[in-house]
């Protein structure tokens, strides 16, 4: 394998940097020719009782951030900040996104995708990424807790509920991409026992967050385990 650094705004990376005061304000993880590396990007202030962060995604000028109520996890606001400044630049009306566990960003269309993972694990609230206001909310053909667009396969990877495995399906059809899942409907994981948290992707790897270690779980787009990335517990 080639030496591969790579920089990514995965979900927890996101939520812990933004979040926490006491974090550092900047990390480095190292393993074999593998580099994650983070930085704090700014402070987000709660709403009424939307105190606790969630989902959050990025399209390389704005990050877009859930934050849900923490006694009753059905509703959040998203936040969108500016990632050169650290400002929230607007903040959307109260939507029934439920947890909204992962988010991610559809380039093609400027929509935002929010994984509910609640009441109806099946379903994905849609926003105008320039408005912040719901336009659908779409049920998928799996349960899932996590969601990464990838745009020049035109295909979303998904966490699938109840485990750690994951499959990837057409972001215009919702339908199996079995010209990339090749058996069965979806990839067997490596299971860490780990809580799942978020996922990312590239053209390359897939990378699933998970809290418990704090570690990301590589994967490439055949579904094979390529590596995992200890960020310590520091963050």
């Amino acid at each position: 394998m080639k030496n591969h650094k790579f920089l990514i705004t995965l979900t927890l990376i996101i939520l812990v940097f933004v979040l926490s005061a006491c974090s550092p304000h900047t990390f480095t993880a190292k393993s074999g020719d593998f580099t994650v590396s983070g930085k704090k990007v700014c402070d987000i202030k709660a709403i009424d009782k939307h105190r606790i962060l969630q989902g959050g995604c990025a399209d390389g000028k704005y990050l877009y951030m859930c934050m849900v109520n923490d006694g009753d996890v059905t509703t959040a606001y998203v936040h969108k900040i500016d990632i050169a400044t650290g400002t929230t630049v607007q903040v959307s009306e109260q939507i029934s996104s439920d947890h909204s566990n992962d988010a991610t960003y559809l380039s093609t269309a400027n929509e935002i995708y929010i994984c509910n993972c609640y009441n109806v694990r099946s379903a994905v609230t849609v926003l105008d990424a320039d408005t912040l206001t719901v336009k659908r909310v779409l049920t998928f053909p799996f349960n899932l807790f996590s969601i990464a667009y990838e745009p020049t396969r035109n295909v979303f990877v998904i966490g699938i509920s109840g485990g750690q495995n994951f499959t990837v399906v057409d972001a215009d059809t919702l339908e199996l991409r079995t010209d990339i899942v090749t058996s069965g409907d979806r990839f067997i994981a490596r299971d860490t026992g780990y809580t799942t948290q978020g996922v990312e992707c590239d053209a390359n790897y897939i990378y699933f967050v998970q809290y418990g270690k704090n570690v990301i779980m590589v994967y490439d787009w055949q579904g094979n385990f390529v590596r995992q990335l200890a960020l310590g517990n520091g963050i």
